[in-house]
């Protein structure tokens, strides 16, 4: 089984319905994805408590050996209709955001370390995920990366 810590969000099913931004959010229950940096890949869990519990007793060794950290949908897609993870980078006026948990305010913000956060479900339909902070570092120019905060 599973043993490793899930970063303290508002874990099981989330309602349908409109956030404090006023941003659409519609989620079944929850999903989480985790990077294999051996083969190079994400692997996903599925949404059914099944597949959650599968996906865990499975990639419970990245977590352990390798510090591979879980990273959980957020509920939103982009405008390709693409799934939302944390880590995932967007570009907004030329500067580069990723998404990150923010345990204040207990939302999801996209965030940069020179310009600071922002909310993102009001948005979310107008912009496309350019990659992902795990793949793709060279596109947040030096920014650390903390999966919560």
């Amino acid at each position: 089984m599973f043993s490793g810590q899930i970063n303290k969000k508002a874990l099981g099913f989330k309602i349908s319905g409109t956030n404090r931004e006023g941003g659409v959010m519609k989620m079944e229950s929850i999903e989480f994805m985790i990077y294999d940096e051996g083969q190079k890949k994400f692997h996903h869990s599925g949404r059914t408590p099944m597949m959650l519990k599968s996906f865990f007793d499975n990639t419970a060794r990245f977590h352990t050996q390798f510090g591979a950290e879980y990273l959980q949908y957020t509920g939103l897609q982009d405008k390709n209709g693409k799934d939302i993870y944390e880590g995932h980078i967007f570009c907004i006026v030329s500067e580069k955001y990723y998404v990150r948990w923010n345990n204040d305010d207990a939302a999801w913000r996209l965030h940069n370390d020179k310009k600071g956060q922002m909310g993102m479900a009001g948005i979310m339909g107008q912009l496309e995920i350019i990659g992902h902070i795990l793949t793709d570092p060279e596109l947040m120019e030096g920014q650390a990366y903390f999966i919560t905060g």
